[in-house]
């Protein structure tokens, strides 16, 4: 399982640089994706939300952490900033926090995303999520969000080539690497592609089986 949490110039070396100076939030921003990616709870943290949370709170400026927790809230929980006053503050202060800031395009897009699925555009935010992994497609985070809204869509075909667009890309060393293919055969299985999507099933087997993501099986 991953669990050496990345820096940020590990994050800049991987090419997904970060906006935040602090190493802490750069390691506690992996370990959330990670928990979200993985559907597990780490007890170290005590579980995703309160890794989210302590994220917040250890760089308040640092817009993808703003991104991750206000992307689970409105792909996860059902809220909606038309209703929820909270929400609709959370979304405001991160664009806010986005134009004051010298963003990567990368993150900037990553808003953009987010704002749009506050919207109710999911669709369109799918699109910028796969505009993401043209220039990045190891970023996890887009890669997850995407396929998660594409299953709420009723989408499975661009659920299943949003994935295997960026599967050449992949490295067996790189962080996720399980959980990615987790992802590819799901989409296979699901547009009946049954025979690649066991491929790609045994293929996880084969690796850490904590890394895993049973769902996705």
């Amino acid at each position: 399982m991953h669990c050496n949490w990345r820096d940020c110039r590990e994050w800049d070396r991987e090419g997904l640089p970060l906006s935040t100076t602090s190493n802490e939030a750069a390691k506690l921003y992996d370990a959330a994706i990670s928990q979200y990616v993985g559907y597990y709870d780490d007890d170290t943290f005590g579980g995703v939300t309160p890794t989210i949370e302590k994220l917040c709170q250890t760089d308040p400026d640092f817009v993808m952490g703003d991104v991750l927790a206000n992307g689970l809230q409105l792909l996860g929980t059902g809220r909606s900033p038309l209703l929820d006053i909270r929400l609709k503050n959370s979304i405001d202060a991160m664009n806010t926090k986005a134009t004051r800031q010298n963003l990567t395009n990368r993150e900037s897009l990553h808003v953009r995303a987010v704002q749009l699925l506050a919207e109710g555009s999911n669709r369109e935010a799918c699109d910028v999520w796969n505009e993401i992994l043209l220039d990045h497609p190891t970023d996890i985070l887009a890669l997850r969000l995407a396929q998660d809204s594409y299953i709420y869509l009723g989408l499975p075909t661009q659920m299943r080539d949003s994935v295997a667009r960026v599967v050449p890309w992949w490295k067996p060393d790189l962080p996720h690497y399980g959980y990615m293919l987790g992802m590819h055969s799901f989409g296979l299985c699901e547009t009946c592609h049954y025979d690649t999507a066991e491929i790609y099933a045994r293929k996880v087997s084969r690796r850490n089986s904590v890394e895993t993501d049973i769902s996705d099986l």
